[in-house]
């Protein structure tokens, strides 16, 4: 007639324990695979990093518009590759994040490894002193 506690849980259904999923440890990502032969990535990344050399730093965008002449057909891939690059410390970021973007020129650009910023400011000011001294001579 009166149910106990023991009874009333009996008949409920029991359910199977609960299985956690295993968790992933932070800070730790997955390695970037290129989607091709290593061959043709180092070739393709060779490629990047003479546009990204010769040019100085670049965005994506400006990086595309050299690289759609070079070979390359899809800028998804481009992109892969780019990041595959950054992984193997072959390019590096430079800029700020893009909520503290406040021109262009600052905002996310590939740089190769050894780019010196101090270095490429004083090569730009002697190129201008240069044309300043020939056009008053």
């Amino acid at each position: 007639m009166f149910r106990t506690p023991v009874t009333s849980f009996a008949r409920t259904a029991r359910r199977p324990p609960q299985i956690f999923k295993s968790k992933s440890v932070p800070g730790i990502k997955k390695p970037v695979d290129p989607r091709v032969t290593p061959e043709e990535a180092f070739r393709l990344a060779d490629i990047l990093h003479s546009i990204l050399h010769n040019q100085g730093p670049l965005t994506v965008a400006g990086c595309w518009s050299h690289a759609q002449s070079q070979g390359f057909t899809s800028k998804g891939h481009m992109k892969v590759i780019l990041r595959w690059m950054k992984e193997r410390h072959r390019v590096k970021l430079l800029g700020h994040h893009k909520n503290r973007k406040e021109t262009d020129e600052e905002s996310m650009q590939y740089a190769t490894l050894f780019y010196n910023e101090a270095a490429e400011s004083y090569r730009s000011q002697d190129a201008n002193e240069s044309k300043h001294e020939g056009s008053l001579g």
